[in-house]
């Protein structure tokens, strides 16, 4: 058994073409963008687990997949936290639900840190250090996805994460 430790967390990437889309309208904006391949909607943060806890995780999302249907994201506001911009976006009581489900195999495990947090879902657009006028959210942003992931988190350049996709898990209710 390996002792290394890897970083992970469950999300739903944001498709490439939606994520260049946002960050296209974002151009005039004094902002450093993130790559729109690395747009996504955490849907929990797991943390550092070992190669056997991270099949632990695989093994009960797979249980929970069967009850949930695809979601369909839709933008809320832009907002300006911690020196980041962000797209809050809504999923409805199904995201609600897969979220909260997930946080439940977590716990059972006994995998994770705990977050007494609300949950809100949201895409991380870029960094900034400026107080900005926000753009208006956009209906056009809004999609679909059928599945989430399980990533694995690196830092990389720039301090800008790679996330690499261990397992899919693809929605069924």
């Amino acid at each position: 058994m390996s002792m290394d430790k890897t970083r992970v967390f469950f999300s739903f990437h944001v498709p490439v073409s939606s994520g260049e889309r946002i960050l296209h309208d974002l151009a005039s904006f004094p902002v450093e963008r993130y790559p729109a391949e690395n747009l996504h909607v955490t849907l929990r943060f797991v943390g550092d687990v070992f190669s056997h806890e991270q099949e632990q995780l695989i093994a009960g999302a797979e249980r929970i997949i069967r009850e949930h249907p695809p979601i369909i994201f839709k933008p809320l506001n832009f907002d300006l936290e911690n020196g980041r911009m962000r797209l809050y976006v809504e999923g409805g009581q199904p995201l609600t639900l897969l979220h909260s489900h997930l946080v439940q195999v977590m716990r059972e495990l006994h995998i994770g840190k705990a977050d007494s947090r609300p949950y809100r879902p949201h895409i991380t657009l870029a960094r900034t250090n400026d107080s900005l006028t926000l753009p208006s959210s956009h209906t056009a942003y809004s999609f679909k996805k059928n599945t989430f992931g399980l990533y694995r988190s690196e830092q990389g350049e720039k301090r800008m994460g790679v996330y690499t996709l261990l397992h899919d898990f693809p929605l069924q209710g």
